[in-house]
């Protein structure tokens, strides 16, 4: 998993290889939040189709997150994708963006 920082260590935008492993996922989540960053972006551009056991740990994700007091987004660039997440009605909890300008100036207005 590589990680790019951004805005002096406010964002964190998560490239995920796989996300299936729930124990190495947290692990490199704390190790991540570690960085003191106040919102989360993972980024999905580059993927077009996820196993249901990976929605299940964007929503571990979202709750842990949320119950620090820090914000999840996703960048979903594939439409099938986007359409998984609307049809599971995931859109509704976690903000979903298609355009990473988009959601940087969204985080940057907070």
């Amino acid at each position: 998993m590589s990680v790019e920082m951004l805005d002096e260590n406010q964002v964190a935008v998560i490239y995920p290889p796989a996300l299936e492993d729930i124990h190495q996922w947290e692990k490199e989540l704390n190790r991540i939040e570690k960085l003191g960053c106040r919102f989360y972006l993972i980024d999905l551009s580059l993927i077009d189709w996820l196993p249901s056991s990976e929605f299940g740990v964007i929503m571990w994700t979202f709750k842990h997150l949320e119950e620090s007091g820090r914000k999840l987004y996703l960048l979903v660039d594939s439409p099938v994708l986007f359409k998984t997440f609307e049809t599971t009605s995931l859109d509704q909890m976690i903000p979903i963006f298609s355009s990473r300008e988009e959601v940087l100036a969204i985080i940057r207005q907070q």
